[in-house]
């Protein structure tokens, strides 16, 4: 998937709890390995992997998020 497409993924509260979020893919597995080098190590560069932007109301959040994270492509890129 390419960066500016909307998608809705499952979070990983602080419980285990999965919750569906929706947001806009920014990065991919290079820019997550930068970000978070010991956490993401192990995945490969051109591995697949998600970085994804939430808005919220005050503040946005950044996820991780694998393709089996995914539950749909909300709005695909605009060429």
């Amino acid at each position: 998937m390419r960066k500016g497409t909307q998608v809705k993924f499952n979070a990983i509260n602080f419980i285990g709890e999965e919750i569906p979020m929706s947001g806009e893919i920014i990065g991919h597995a290079d820019e997550v390995k930068r970000l978070w080098p010991e956490e993401f190590g192990g995945i490969p560069v051109d591995g697949e992997a998600y970085l994804i932007l939430v808005r919220g109301n005050s503040q946005n959040y950044r996820y991780v998020a694998m393709p089996n994270e995914i539950i749909e492509v909300l709005k695909k890129e605009q060429k």
